[in-house]
């Protein structure tokens, strides 16, 4: 099986048949092309990409260097045990390599932890903390863009998540570009049009440091099961994963803003009525159940 540009042997045959060479350069000119249509960011932007040692973030901030983009990478610490450590030693190896300053925080430091919190699976207060703990920290260190390595099956699951339990507003802002405001910081995901095949290839050829181990929290994580059935569904129907997205792309239903309040403990906003966050509820829990 040979390369469709060159006479070389093809390392992958989706989306096309390429070699080594032509992959690294159709993989580049794919993430440069999906930044500039969607004016994600600039060279004049301080942008933050968010790392977990995983073949998708990693190729995510590879790839970035390779086009000249500055940026600073950011690990958060989960403190899984078997886990969390290994991943932050991966990452430390890619940063070294590409020479960009890595910013790594640990949850222990903001007084919550990954666990079950009353009913709340451990997936559930994995997410919040996450996407609490990477804005409050693009906010306060400057950054106008928070880039994260989110990829097609990501999205595509979020939706049926998404439409699995009837929420709208939560569709139709899922999009590659999320507009700061106040205290929310620009998001975007690069990686949109991937797929994770594309990531795990530009990962192996160009011998990136990432951490192999799933996540020991991870079995029966709601998305994953999901993500697997959309699998199976795209082996009889091909396209679905691509054809999804662009549905999502032509989306444009006016839904009524959730009113936003500023929480009454961080100052970061929230929509809960009680004007108290998901994230310092969290904190509050573990602050009274600390073992």
């Amino acid at each position: 099986m040979k390369c469709i540009k060159c006479d070389k042997k093809a390392i992958i045959s989706y989306p096309v048949r390429f070699c080594k060479e032509h992959f690294i350069e159709y993989y580049l000119n794919k993430l440069k092309e999906t930044i500039e249509k969607w004016e994600m960011f600039n060279k004049d932007d301080k942008i933050l990409v968010a790392v977990s040692g995983g073949k998708d973030s990693s190729s995510l901030a590879y790839a970035l260097h390779l086009l000249g983009y500055e940026f600073e990478g950011l690990y958060i610490n989960l403190e899984i045990p078997n886990y969390s450590n290994f991943c932050e030693e991966k990452v430390k190896e890619l940063f070294k390599l590409i020479n960009k300053k890595l910013n790594i925080i640990r949850v222990s430091d903001y007084g919550v932890k990954v666990e079950r919190v009353r009913n709340r699976p451990r997936c559930s207060v994995c997410g919040t903390i996450k996407r609490y703990l990477m804005n409050r920290f693009a906010y306060e260190n400057g950054f106008t863009v928070l880039a994260t390595a989110h990829t097609m099956p990501d999205e595509v699951s979020f939706f049926f998540m998404n439409l699995r339990s009837g929420n709208l507003n939560a569709i139709v802002k899922q999009k590659p570009v999320l507009e700061g405001k106040g205290k929310f910081v620009k998001k975007v995901k690069p990686l949109i049009y991937f797929t994770e095949k594309e990531n795990l290839t530009f990962s192996l050829i160009n011998n990136l440091p990432v951490c192999r181990l799933e996540c020991p929290y991870a079995e029966g994580n709601t998305q994953n099961v999901i993500k697997n059935k959309i699998y199976e569904i795209d082996k009889d129907f091909r396209g679905l994963f691509n054809q999804t997205i662009h549905f999502l792309e032509k989306i444009n239903i006016e839904v009524k803003d959730e009113e936003v309040y500023e929480c009454i403990k961080c100052g970061y906003p929230t929509s809960s009525k009680d004007i108290v966050c998901s994230f310092c509820k969290i904190k509050e829990y573990f602050s009274k159940n600390p073992s």
